[in-house]
């Protein structure tokens, strides 16, 4: 009967033995292809419909006959399989501690996974930077796979129009104007009770940046500047974390895994910081909410490849998508690690050293904070004034953009008429506030990097 819903492939090799009167002497498992390095994993499904189905006909049986003698062979096989399923059970949590892997069962069943790299998984450590549109997809993403430890790091706070594309959050965090670490926290609590993590409500600067990602095994890239990219790969490259790099942009975004002194850096790729005011930004350009979760969803299976040790860095390279078009591309980079290497590789710290990057100044009697871009660079004042138009009231000549009541959800923090003023030489000016955290957020997001 075992044999009719139990297929070899799946089981392996099940031999029923001929002696005792319960008519199961022996369960002995044999090599299992497919990805599945323990073999109890194999039965754990098997052995649940063996007792649901021999359970059903030891009732049938004790109505069929009289004496009794085939409801103690029912029984019997019943409890052992019982038993066994229990064994199962207990196999995983001494394997993975805390994480029941009947949970993770389906995903177990995934060849390059199997057990082994389930429990590669439950043991990680990993850092989220960012947890707004594509940081809360990884989040929710990695913790529902069966991630060990999660810390998430975020300076903003939910806002109505994060509703659309950054899946954790609700209205009623909108509404309580809840930090974003916070709400993914207790919403990640919720999927899942048994990872352990961690929330911090900063901005990541090469003076917390030690403290935030000193003890992970990987970093996931949920920023929305290059700024912070650049700090995360120099900080990567001296630590030798890898991390995974993702940006979206409309329909079209990207994604690379980075592993120190295997693949090429994200500075080989992105040699410079991009002047300041010549990129868009999801504020300007728009993006789509679904093309936020393919590039996401791509960067964890990047980090799932990694962990379970399915990846190579042969086969590495840049994954360039646009989701609108249906295009694809795989583009190889293994080349650039034999080439002229980036200053990253050849050893420059100058982001995690804090001797480049933007700095802030808080203006004295004037709620304000200046930015002074972490490149020199002449901002093309009639584009950014371009952009701008229709989010603010927007005034400009030949020295500045400056931009009025510019964020309007703002007001809702009580910071309602934020005024936004952009230079030439890419120095601004953020009025209506004396917090640098949001002077900053507010700079990537409408002038950039």
């Amino acid at each position: 009967e075992f044999s009719r819903f139990a297929s070899p492939s799946r089981v392996g090799n099940v031999d029923f033995g001929g002696g005792g009167g319960d008519g199961l002497t022996s369960v002995a498992v044999g090599d299992v292809g497919g990805g599945y390095p323990s073999p109890l994993v194999n039965l754990l499904d098997c052995s649940s419909t063996f007792i649901a189905r021999y359970e059903g006909a030891a009732i049938e049986k004790r109505e069929a006959n009289a004496n009794g003698s085939m409801d103690r062979q029912f029984d019997s096989i019943a409890i052992r399989f019982s038993l066994f399923h229990l064994l199962c059970l207990f196999n995983d949590w001494l394997m993975t501690g805390n994480f029941p892997l009947d949970r993770y069962r389906k995903q177990m069943r995934f060849g390059p996974i199997g057990s082994d790299g389930q429990a590669r998984i439950s043991k990680a450590r990993i850092a989220i930077v960012g947890v707004g549109a594509l940081g809360s997809v990884i989040a929710e993403r990695l913790v529902r796979s069966g991630v060990g430890f999660v810390r998430l790091i975020d300076r903003d706070w939910v806002e109505l129009d994060n509703l659309p594309r950054q899946t954790l959050y609700t209205e009623a965090d909108v509404e309580s104007r809840t930090p974003k670490a916070i709400a993914a926290m207790e919403h990640l609590r919720k999927i899942d009770s048994n990872v352990q993590l961690e929330a911090h409500v900063e901005d990541l600067t090469y003076q917390n940046i030690s403290r935030l990602l000193g003890d992970v095994d990987l970093l996931m890239d949920g920023s929305d500047n290059f700024e912070v990219r650049f700090l995360i790969n120099d900080f990567a490259n001296e630590h030798g974390v890898p991390w995974v790099h993702g940006g979206c942009l409309g329909a079209s975004g990207q994604v690379l895994l980075v592993v120190p002194t295997k693949t090429p850096c994200f500075r080989c790729i992105v040699p410079d910081l991009p002047p300041a005011g010549s990129q868009e930004s999801c504020d300007t350009a728009g993006v789509l909410g679904a093309a936020v979760g393919v590039i996401a969803s791509w960067q964890c299976v990047e980090a799932i490849r990694y962990l379970c040790g399915a990846w190579s860095p042969e086969r590495s390279g840049l994954i360039a998508i646009d989701t609108w078009s249906g295009e694809l591309r795989k583009i190889r980079i293994a080349n650039l690690m034999q080439g002229e290497r980036c200053p990253s590789c050849l050893g420059d710290r100058s982001f995690l050293e804090g001797t480049r990057g933007s700095s802030t100044l808080l203006l004295c009697g004037r709620d304000s904070i200046q930015i002074h871009p972490a490149t020199k660079t002449v901002v093309d004042l009639s584009e950014l004034s371009r952009r701008l138009t229709g989010f603010g009231k927007v005034n400009s000549n030949m020295y500045f953009v400056r931009a009025e009541q510019l964020i309007v959800e703002q007001a809702a923090k009580g910071e309602k008429g934020l005024v936004l003023t952009v230079f030439r030489d890419g120095r601004a000016v953020i009025g209506g506030t004396v917090d640098p955290s949001v002077a900053r957020s507010i700079y990537a997001r409408w002038v950039g990097c």
